[in-house]
C-alpha cells in the first residue's frame, strides 16, 4: 500500500518479513477511514449492461449508472480437473495442525500454497506427499516472485534427505475413497507412464489460484482460457471504458519478471490506471513540467529512487514526453508504449529489465557478466526506448551491483548522446 505521508505503512504494523495477510484489511480499513472513502459494504452486484456509451450497474439494493466500470475481482481458488476432486479438503480449510498427527498427508500442488500446508504439519504428519506434473523452479531461478520462494524449501530437502516427505512429478487419475483412507492414482512423469495407487489419511489441495470473473460481466474477451483480454491500459479489448485493476491484471505479465498479480506489484498498475481516470474524468493533466537543465538529474532520479520501475522490470516505466517543453508524465506500461501510434511529439519511456537470464536458470549464481558492455547486461539494468515520428530506437545503460545508477564514464557517454540526439 502506497501512501504519500507514509502514515500507513507496513513497518508501522509489523517489522515481520513475511507479515501476517490480516494486516492488509487493517491498513485498509485505516485508509478508509482517514479519507472517508465512500464505499457500499455488504451490496451484491448482479449484473453490468453497457448501454450506449454507459454502464448500467445492478445491484441487490439499487441501479447505478457509470462512464467507467473497474473490476478488481481479484483471484479465486482453482479447481484442478480431477475425478473425485470433491473429496479433497481445500487448502483454505485444513484443520490446525494438530489434527495431522501421524496421519500421512498427500497435497495436491507443489507451488507455495502447497509447499506452506506441507511446511505447517511437518512436525505432525509422519509421510507427506506433495505433486504436481512439472518439476519445482525456485523464484531465484525464474526471477518470478510467483515460483516457490527459498523460505518454503525445507519439505523439499527433506525429501531429497529421505526424510519423511516426498515430491513428486504426476497426473493425478483419480481420489476414491477406501473406508477411512484414501487412495490417490497417479501417472508418472519420469517414469515411463508408471502408475500407481497411493494410500493416505488426508488429501489436501493446494493447487493455487486462477483470475476470478463472475458472469455479471458478460461478453469480456479472453487472452487464453483463464485471462480476460485487456490493453496496455488495463482496458477490456473488446469494451469501451470497462477496465480491470489489482491482481486480475497478472494476464499481462503472467510467470515473466514482472508482479502484476501481487500487491507490490499491482499497486504500480492502479496509480497508473488512476492517473489516467483522472485525466479523463477531470481534462486535468497530471503532468510534470522538468526544465532543460534537468533532464538529466530527471533521468537518474528515475532509475534510483522510482519503485514502480524496480517492482514491475519490463511491464512498467516513467514516460516522458519532449515537444517544446519536457514532461514527466507518470507510469506507463511497454504494452502501451509500443501500441502508441501517429505521434506527433518524441516520446521517452524508462524501465529497469532483465536481459536473457533464464539461460542461466540451472546455474544462477554462475552468471557471465562482461563490464563495460551495456549490451550484454543480463540483471536489471535501464533501458530507455524513445520514439520520434520517424523512429524507434533503445538506449541500454549498464547493471549495477547495487542498483545505483550514477554518472559514470560508460552511463554518461550514452546518456550524452540521448540529449544530443533529442536536441535538449
Amino acid at each position: 500500500i502506497l501512501m504519500e505521508d507514509y502514515e500507513i505503512q507496513m513497518r508501522n504494523y509489523t517489522t515481520d518479513f513475511y507479515p501476517e495477510s490480516s494486516i492488509i484489511p487493517r491498513m485498509l480499513e485505516d485508509i478508509v477511514d482517514k479519507f472517508n472513502m465512500p464505499i457500499n459494504f455488504n451490496e451484491k452486484v448482479l449484473t453490468v449492461n453497457k448501454v450506449e456509451n454507459h454502464f448500467e450497474v445492478s445491484t441487490d439494493k439499487e441501479i447505478y449508472y457509470a462512464r467507467y466500470v473497474v473490476i478488481s475481482t481479484g483471484f479465486r481458488l482453482k479447481k484442478p480437473d480431477i475425478k473425485g476432486y470433491e473429496l479433497v479438503t481445500p487448502y483454505n480449510r485444513m484443520k490446525h495442525r494438530s489434527y495431522y498427527r501421524d496421519k500421512s498427508v498427500f497435497i495436491i500442488g507443489k507451488g507455495n500454497s502447497a509447499l506452506e500446508c506441507a511446511g505447517d504439519i511437518m512436525n505432525e504428519a509422519n509421510m507427506i506427499i506433495c505433486a504436481s506434473p512439472s518439476s519445482i523452479h525456485f523464484a531465484y531461478q525464474t526471477h518470478y516472485v510467483g515460483s516457490p520462494r527459498i523460505v518454503n524449501s525445507v519439505p523439499i530437502e527433506n525429501y531429497q534427505l529421505k526424510s519423511l516427505s516426498a515430491m513428486l512429478d504426476c497426473n493425478i487419475v483419480e481420489i476414491k475413497k477406501d473406508g477411512n483412507k484414501f487412495v490417490v492414482t497417479v501417472s508418472y512423469t519420469h517414469a515411463k507412464g508408471e502408475v500407481e495407487e497411493i494410500r493416505v489419511d488426508e488429501v489436501i489441495c493446494a493447487t493455487g489460484f486462477e483470475p476470478n470473473i463472475p458472469d455479471i460481466f458478460p461478453r469480456i474477451s479472453k487472452i487464453s482460457e483463464r485471462w480476460p483480454g485487456i490493453d496496455g491500459e488495463f482496458m477490456a479489448q473488446n469494451i469501451e471504458n470497462l477496465y480491470f485493476a489489482g491482481a486480475i491484471t497478472h494476464g499481462l505479465d503472467y510467470k515473466q519478471y514482472s508482479s502484476s498479480g501481487f500487491i507490490h506489484g499491482f499497486r504500480y498498475n492502479s496509480i497508473m490506471l488512476a492517473e489516467k481516470m483522472f485525466a479523463k474524468l477531470t481534462g486535468i493533466s497530471l503532468n510534470k513540467e522538468i526544465d532543460r537543465q534537468d533532464f538529466l538529474s530527471c533521468i537518474f532520479e528515475i532509475l534510483n529512487n522510482n519503485s514502480g520501475i524496480y517492482l514491475q522490470p519490463g511491464f512498467l516505466g516513467r514516460h516522458i514526453v519532449v515537444n517544446k517543453k519536457i514532461y514527466e508524465c507518470g507510469y506507463l506500461s511497454l504494452i502501451a508504449f509500443k501500441d502508441m501510434e501517429d505521434i506527433q511529439n518524441i516520446h521517452l519511456l524508462i524501465t529497469l529489465e532483465y536481459g536473457d537470464i533464464k539461460q542461466y536458470m540451472d546455474k544462477p549464481l554462475e552468471i557471465e557478466r562482461e563490464p563495460g558492455i551495456p549490451e550484454k547486461s543480463l540483471h536489471l539494468h535501464p533501458v530507455i526506448r524513445i520514439k520520434t515520428p520517424h523512429e524507434h530506437k533503445e538506449i541500454v545503460l549498464e547493471e549495477n551491483l547495487f542498483n545505483q545508477f550514477d554518472k559514470s564514464d560508460v552511463n554518461m557517454k550514452i546518456i550524452k548522446k540521448l540529449q544530443d540526439s533529442l536536441i535538449i
